[in-house]
């Protein structure tokens, strides 16, 4: 986890009592709890990639598409919070949810991510036999 902690720095939320709300990035550990909400993010993701790219061409920050993807999966993003922050959901003001969300996109829904996501389920439909996995193939 220490690798991980470099490449993507714990950041803190402030809360309305002065302490400080810790969000870190999902772990693989955690993945297979969340792993349904998580591809449900990537494909939103996916979905919003031209965004993405439209913004950075444009030197234009890339909130529209986060927006996009925050409001779409709000379910999900809720579902894998818990494994990003360091109390329980309970102890979380509902007023610093929108804040911790955009943390949890800004660090787990980065651009390579998707694209690497993306390219590895092209590559596993694409060693399917043909006709099978024509549902996944079709998503992509």
């Amino acid at each position: 986890m220490g690798e991980l902690n470099v490449l993507f720095p714990e950041k803190e939320v402030p809360l309305p009592d002065g302490s400080v709300l810790k969000v870190t990035p999902l772990s693989l550990k955690d993945l297979p709890k969340v792993v349904r909400a998580f591809g449900t993010i990537m494909k939103l993701a996916t979905e919003q990639s031209g965004a993405f790219d439209k913004a950075k061409k444009s030197k234009k920050p890339v909130e529209g598409a986060y927006a996009e993807i925050a409001i779409a999966g709000a379910e999900e993003l809720l579902q894998i919070l818990p494994y990003c922050i360091d109390r329980k959901p309970e102890e979380v003001p509902l007023e610093v949810v929108p804040d911790v969300i955009s943390i949890v996109i800004e660090q787990n829904v980065t651009d390579v991510a998707v694209k690497k996501w993306v390219a590895l389920a092209q590559k596993v439909t694409g060693l399917l036999p043909k006709g099978v996995g024509q549902s996944v193939k079709s998503k992509l």
